[in-house]
C-alpha cells in the first residue's frame, strides 16, 4: 500500500486532534485531583501529549509502514511498539479513571521505560541492517529521535508518580487507594 502526503497529513492531524482532546479532559482532572510543588502546570501536559503522540505515531510509521524490506526484528520491533501503547493506555485508566496510585502507577512507567527501550533497541538494530544514504535509513534515524522524546517524558512521569501527593480537595475516599 502505497501513502501519498496528503494520506500522511490526514493521519497526522486527525490523531493529534483526538489525543489534543484526550488532553483536554486529562488537564481539567489533573487539576482537580492534585497539586504540589513537584507538579508541572497542567496546560504544559495537554502541549506535551499532543506533541509526544505525533512523535509515537510518526516514530510507528517510519518504522513499521515505510520500510522497503522487513527485517528479522520487524515483528518484534511492533509488538513491543503495540505493548508500549497499550501500557500508555493502561496507566491513564488506571490513574485517572481507577484512581489507583503509588505503586501501580510507578510500575506502569517502568514498564513503559522498558518496553520503549526495547523498541528503540530493535529500531536501532534495523538501522544498522538498512544501507546509508536510503530513505528507510533516514526514517530509521527520525523515529529513534521521535520515540526517545517519548521515553524521556516517561522517565519524568516515573518521577512524577514517585512524587505525586494528593491536594487538600482530594476525594478522602481516594486516599485510601494511594499504595506505597
Amino acid at each position: 500500500m502505497t501513502y501519498t502526503n496528503n494520506d500522511i497529513t490526514l493521519l497526522i492531524s486527525l490523531f493529534t486532534f483526538v489525543f489534543w482532546q484526550m488532553s483536554k479532559t486529562s488537564q481539567r482532572e489533573m487539576r482537580e485531583i492534585y497539586k504540589n510543588d513537584q507538579t508541572l502546570p497542567p496546560w504544559v501536559f495537554a502541549v506535551v501529549w499532543s506533541i509526544l503522540y505525533l512523535c509515537i505515531v510518526l516514530s510507528g510509521y517510519f518504522t513499521m509502514c515505510s520500510v522497503v524490506v522487513i527485517d528479522q526484528y520487524y515483528l518484534a520491533r511492533a509488538i513491543f511498539f503495540i505493548v508500549n501503547i497499550f501500557l500508555n493506555k493502561f496507566w491513564s485508566v488506571l490513574f485517572f479513571d481507577m484512581r489507583m496510585y503509588g505503586w501501580p502507577s510507578i510500575l506502569t512507567c517502568i514498564l513503559m521505560i522498558g518496553t520503549g527501550i526495547v523498541y528503540l533497541v530493535l529500531a536501532g538494530l534495523s538501522y544498522g541492517l538498512t544501507t546509508s544514504g536510503t530513505e528507510e535509513h533516514t526514517y530509521f534515524i527520525v523515529a529513534i529521535v521521535l520515540f526517545s522524546l517519548y521515553v524521556g517524558w516517561c522517565v519524568l512521569a516515573l518521577y512524577l508518580n514517585a512524587v505525586f501527593k494528593p491536594s487538600d480537595k482530594f476525594p478522602a475516599q481516594m486516599k485510601s487507594k494511594l499504595i506505597y
